[in-house]
């Protein structure tokens, strides 16, 4: 028994060496080792029969992992045609999508340019008169802008109603 293991423990690792050897040849090094490891000879073989290298999938040619084209049938490696047009279609896309967002900047700042010019042609309108007599010393209300005119009613709103809760509460609180 002891002659059995004395001799198998040789092989077995001069098998996994040649199975090193025959799988790093086909990028499957550590799988060739091991198997010639546990296997011995008959992994050896096994060795010679892996191939961890990518495949052309258009000849289905074994290449290098490094590979940028195909070396049987010269189609470039790690890209099919579908992928290669769907990255054109994608780039394109983003460039169309650009020139709208520019396009869209672009007209957004001209409407801001002609909304000035139409809000500074309604204050000079009502500071020369509406055309019916009144003047805006007389009508200041129609000078202001929506915005600003929310705010003054708003707030003189709040004003009015605090003024009466002071009112109320004042004389039917405190003077009692």
């Amino acid at each position: 028994m002891e002659s059995f293991i004395c001799a198998a423990i040789p092989i077995a690792f001069v098998s996994a060496w040649i199975g090193y050897a025959a799988g790093s040849a086909k990028e499957a090094a550590t799988e060739g080792f091991f198997f010639g490891l546990l296997f011995g000879p008959l992994g050896v073989l096994g060795a010679f029969a892996l191939d961890n290298r990518p495949q052309c999938k258009t000849c289905l040619g074994r290449v290098p992992s490094g590979a940028k084209k195909c070396l049987h049938c010269g189609e470039p490696f790690g890209r099919s045609g579908a992928e290669t047009e769907i990255k054109r279609q994608t780039r394109l896309y983003r460039q169309e999508q650009l020139a709208r967002n520019e396009e869209y900047q672009r007209t957004a700042e001209l409407r801001s340019k002609q909304r000035h010019e139409q809000a500074k042609q309604r204050r000079e309108r009502i500071r020369n008169g509406l055309g019916n007599g009144i003047k805006a010393t007389s009508d200041w209300w129609y000078g202001i802008d929506s915005d600003r005119r929310f705010l003054i009613f708003f707030w003189s709103w709040v004003i009015t109603v605090f003024g009466a809760c002071f009112a109320i509460v004042y004389f039917y609180v405190w003077q009692r």
